[in-house]
């Protein structure tokens, strides 16, 4: 997985470089465009992160007031069961923060 994340912070660090929406088009394509691993995984990022009717639920400053909250067992097989948890409302109130802060 973290060679996953590496693949997507390279795509965005290759979207920062230009202001280009053409080049920016272009660049998403082609990191998404082909049916390895990583690029099923950089789709994934970017629905979650841009579908406009998904929340989560838990915000940066919650987190950031919130630190000493931590849940004792990792119950999520990955990044995306924890998001789906908070999407569908499953973990809420200082359980989410506590999830999202493991």
């Amino acid at each position: 997985m973290i060679h996953d994340f590496d693949y997507v912070m390279g795509m965005v660090r290759d979207l920062r470089a230009t202001s280009s929406t053409k080049d920016k088009e272009f660049i998403i394509l082609d990191y998404c465009g082909h049916n390895s691993a990583a690029a099923s995984f950089t789709k994934n990022i970017l629905l979650y992160t841009y579908h406009p009717l998904w929340q989560y639920n838990v915000t940066s400053d919650n987190l950031k007031k919130k630190n000493h909250l931590v849940a004792r067992k990792n119950e999520y097989k990955n990044f995306f069961d924890l998001l789906d948890a908070l999407k569908s409302r499953k973990i809420t109130g200082h359980d989410a923060i506590a999830a999202v802060n493991s």
